[in-house]
């Protein structure tokens, strides 16, 4: 029992040391760590009375709120913009001026086109009545052919019109 005794003393003691090691390294690692933080170097200046510069370097796109496509009922190279980008417009304005060549050009064409079809619709009618004698044409045939002068002539018409 004394020998027992004697060994629990001895660890007792050495878990006692061990401890009191323990405590001072660690009170000794927060000693080094405040000391560290004390010799950090602040940087100070003198204040002086006087006015600030500073500068913004931005880069960055703009969106607007609201944006407007314009469309023109006709094609056409633009030769003269009355309005500036961003200028405010009144409802019913004239925006911009367009080549009108092009557009003449275009109504000349579809007017030839429905005077050949008026001259197809007048050859099939010579006397205001169509054409239906079997041995000129047969009845197959000229209803095809009146259905295809129809519908080019409609076409034209249409065409004609919407310049």
């Amino acid at each position: 029992m004394r020998l027992l005794r004697k060994i629990l003393i001895v660890i007792f003691t050495i878990a006692v040391i061990i401890g009191a090691f323990a405590g001072l390294g660690y009170t000794g690692y927060q000693y080094v760590q405040n000391q560290k933080k004390l010799n950090e170097k602040i940087r100070t200046t003198q204040a002086v009375r006087g006015d600030l510069k500073v500068v913004l370097k931005e880069s960055a796109t703009l969106k607007p709120k609201k944006s407007v496509e314009i469309k023109s009922k006709v094609n056409g190279r633009i030769v003269d913009l009355f309005y500036d980008a961003g200028a405010e417009i009144e409802s019913g304005s004239v925006i911009a001026q367009l080549d009108r060549e092009e557009y003449i050009r275009e109504l000349e064409l579809a007017s030839k086109d429905l005077e050949r079809a008026q001259q197809e619709w007048d050859g099939l009618t010579p006397f205001g009545e169509i054409v239906t004698d079997p041995e000129v044409i047969s009845p197959t045939q000229t209803e095809k052919l009146v259905d295809q002068i129809l519908i080019e002539y409609g076409a034209r018409k249409v065409n004609y019109v919407n310049m």
